[in-house]
């Protein structure tokens, strides 16, 4: 696969911790800048900062892994890691609502200004409540669409929250609007970044 593939496609890039989502998603974004395009992008960054547990790194801002070059439109906010940062199901379901507001935010941002180009690192932080709000307009005015969320077993405890069901749900639905689907819990991640 090519960078050259994605564009005028919607991917979206799956996995669970430390599949590489992030790192991918990266990759793609220099090698966008490297072939000329980054007048055309946009970049919204809903992960929160990173998080270690157990020797593994979770969530981190696209900027916390790489020397950025802002040579693109680069919106982040604070956004919380609900599930690992909340105690209780209202406290999850608190820093959920938070994180949807600060996203919807962003969004709002992007379709004020679109570009025809959008990345979104750590989508799935969107919709652990609701639905998939502004997305549908957000992929209506980008050509090309790339996004990474997560999709796995090992942040599935939400402390009664429902908030993995929704992402979940949400997930799926978001899937059925892609032209590509990148499923790092399948695919080797170095055998893509390497060739991209």
């Amino acid at each position: 696969m090519r960078v050259e593939d994605l564009l005028g496609k919607k991917t979206l890039i799956i996995g669970d911790v430390g599949r590489g989502k992030t790192l991918l998603t990266l990759k793609i974004i220099l090698k966008l800048i490297e072939i000329g395009l980054s007048e055309e992008l946009t970049v919204l960054d809903f992960a929160p900062n990173k998080i270690e547990i157990d020797g593994d790194v979770i969530g981190g801002k696209l900027v916390e892994f790489s020397v950025f070059p802002f040579k693109v439109k680069y919106y982040t906010d604070r956004i919380f890691a609900s599930r690992l940062m909340g105690r209780n199901s209202v406290e999850v379901l608190n820093f959920a609502r938070l994180n949807r507001r600060a996203c919807d935010g962003l969004l709002r941002r992007y379709l004020r200004n679109p570009s025809s180009i959008l990345v979104i690192n750590d989508i799935t932080l969107y919709f652990q409540v609701d639905d998939l709000g502004l997305l549908p307009r957000v992929l209506e005015k980008s050509k090309t669409f790339i996004a990474n969320g997560y999709y796995g077993e090992r942040l599935m405890d939400d402390k009664g929250s429902s908030v993995s069901l929704v992402e979940r749900r949400n997930l799926l639905d978001l899937i059925g609007m892609m032209d590509l689907v990148i499923d790092l819990n399948v695919v080797d991640y170095s055998s893509i970044f390497n060739n991209i």
